[in-house]
């Protein structure tokens, strides 16, 4: 696994992590009590939204790169 796979594996990590934070805050919430911090819910938003925002350029910047070196092969292909 790369470098950079790995940190973006570790990203998702961190983002399921956050995601079932939040469940839980809701699901507490629902359930009738009170959300553990008041602000909680929206700082866990707020870092998903960023943690989000990495992973897919993470992966445009892949895909890029990806369609680059398929160029790069087709007019190799073509030249020889």
């Amino acid at each position: 696994m790369t470098q950079a796979n790995f940190q973006l594996h570790n990203r998702l990590d961190e983002i399921i992590a956050k995601l079932n934070a939040v469940g839980t805050m809701l699901t507490a919430s629902i359930d009738g009590d009170h959300l553990p911090e008041g602000e909680g819910v929206s700082i866990l938003f707020d870092d998903l939204v960023k943690d989000f925002t990495i992973v897919s350029t993470c992966l445009r910047v892949e895909w890029i790169e990806a369609q680059e070196a398929d160029l790069a092969s087709d007019k190799a292909g073509g030249e020889a």
